[in-house]
């Protein structure tokens, strides 16, 4: 997995942060890329809230490699 960008977007009165991964996958010749959004209201403009966005656009993009992850991990191996 890498994470290609990791941006916040700060305004006046929100915080627009996103994250964009790249997983590879055995088999295939390009990385599939997962994309999470996060915005929220700008209280302080403190780190913490910079970090919270963050994290929740990262959740975000991590949600369907996840949901991906469940259903091969639950499939029985072919022999």
């Amino acid at each position: 997995m890498t994470i290609n960008r990791a941006y916040i977007l700060s305004l006046t009165t929100s915080n627009s942060a996103v994250v964009v991964l790249s997983v590879a996958h055995a088999g295939s010749d390009s990385p599939t890329i997962y994309r999470g959004r996060s915005v929220g209201v700008n209280w302080w403009g403190t780190l913490r809230e910079y970090e919270a966005d963050i994290k929740q656009a990262l959740k975000e993009a991590l949600k369907p490699l996840k949901a991906e992850l469940q259903q091969v991990c639950s499939t029985p191996l072919q022999s």
